[in-house]
């Protein structure tokens, strides 16, 4: 498969898994929404622990519970999933287009016993490929594409706007996953100009923030598939001239 068809076919699979987990975002609100309006009407909701016969919950609870579970639980587990597809899209792109443009890499020190493995150059190469985007991975953000991206793909693709847009994404991702949304020093030097949130204070995804989220991310998977891609036609094009 050429790098082109593999660029364009990661481009419509984070796009589709973008939109799956929007629409269960949406699902849910509208359940509980449902939920909220049956509470407001009187509506008795009851749900019956199965090895006992005890109500699990009162009416009154659900309703209240319902803001903490939209607002929390389901925003932020689709948030974390937001930018999980734009990272594997991202990597995924990065490891096929350094895989055929290897002569991008710059020299990389490796493990003899890996050639004595490898069953031919190729596999070196991929690995090679793989310890490069492995390490990038723990790289600022900004780096990926101020220092990376733009000089693979030979263009700018993205806006410093956009870049730093990113990087506060990926640091309230971060905050979430190990700090419990407890704002540090780590979310602010990381946010920089977009810091949210001061030290000490919780994050929150609103539901604003998780739209506009979403919306970047479906603009950057498209930008830099389209760039990579034309980038990529241009390079079949010099070749054929030669």
């Amino acid at each position: 498969m050429s790098v082109i068809s593999q660029l364009l076919i990661f481009e419509q699979t984070a796009i589709t898994r973008l939109n799956e987990v929007q629409t269960y975002y949406q699902d849910t609100l509208a359940v509980w929404a449902i939920v909220q309006r049956l509470v407001r009407e009187q509506n008795p909701i009851a749900t019956v622990d199965s090895t006992n016969g005890k109500p699990l919950f009162s009416t009154a609870d659900l309703s209240q519970k319902a803001r903490t579970y939209t607002t929390g639980y389901l925003a932020e587990s689709t948030f974390l999933q937001f930018n999980a597809i734009f990272e594997t899209f991202f990597f995924d792109l990065l490891e096929v287009w350094l895989f055929e443009y290897n002569h991008l890499l710059e020299n990389r020190q490796f493990d003899v016993d890996i050639v004595r493995r490898s069953v031919d150059k190729n596999e070196i190469l991929r690995f090679i490929v793989q310890d490069a985007v492995n390490k990038l991975k723990y790289e600022n953000p900004r780096d990926w594409f101020k220092k990376r991206l733009n000089k693979y793909l030979r263009a700018q693709p993205l806006t410093d706007e956009q870049i730093d847009a990113l990087a506060e994404i990926k640091a309230s991702r971060d905050i979430i996953i190990h700090n419990q949304g407890i704002v540090n020093q780590t979310y602010l030097i990381k946010a920089a100009t977009k810091a949210r949130f001061s030290l000490d204070e919780q994050i929150c995804i609103s539901h604003d923030y998780h739209q506009d989220t979403l919306a970047l991310l479906t603009q950057l998977i498209q930008t830099i598939s389209q760039t990579a891609r034309h980038q990529a036609v241009n390079s079949v094009i010099s070749e054929q001239s030669q």
